[in-house]
């Protein structure tokens, strides 16, 4: 296996003044116990901690790097959109359960004989309206049939 190594004009040159000032200005109890931002290892130098800058990739792998955020994106809007469904189907749910805790109450307070009283307070409105001619009612709780008529434009 072999190493390539890239150099610029004068790096080495500045890596070996730092290294000889650190080895210089370093000599301290507290010196040894901090490491300096690279180390000689011979004829190579371990670098920590280096800021690259304007790194440009080849478009095959930005192209897969958008596409993987943009993947990111989507799962997140999707969690979101499931989320919102959820909450949409508990607020009916629960719109759903008071509209049926209404009807159990009124049902259970409607009778028979209160039906048929707000039936003949209906007909007697209608048949007090002025575009009512005449009301037939079907047969009521003694089966028989009732035949109103409205007053007409004569007899008022």
């Amino acid at each position: 296996m072999s190493l390539y190594c890239v150099r610029r004009p004068g790096a080495s040159s500045v890596a070996t003044r730092r290294r000889k000032s650190i080895r210089r200005s370093g000599i301290s109890s507290n010196a040894r116990s901090a490491r300096p931002a690279f180390e000689d290892r011979g004829k190579h130098i371990a670098l920590e901690a280096v800021l690259i800058r304007n790194v440009e990739l080849p478009d095959a792998i930005r192209h897969a790097i958008d596409q993987k955020l943009a993947a990111e994106q989507d799962v997140l809007k999707m969690k979101y959109v499931i989320e919102v469904a959820k909450y949409t189907a508990e607020q009916r749910r629960i719109e759903a359960q008071g509209i049926s805790e209404y009807n159990q109450t009124v049902a259970a307070s409607l009778t028979s004989p209160m039906l048929e009283f707000d039936r003949i307070q209906e007909l007697n409105r209608l048949a007090a309206s002025s575009n009512a001619k005449t009301v037939v009612i079907g047969p009521g709780a003694g089966g028989t049939p009732v035949l109103l008529s409205t007053p007409t434009a004569t007899s008022r």
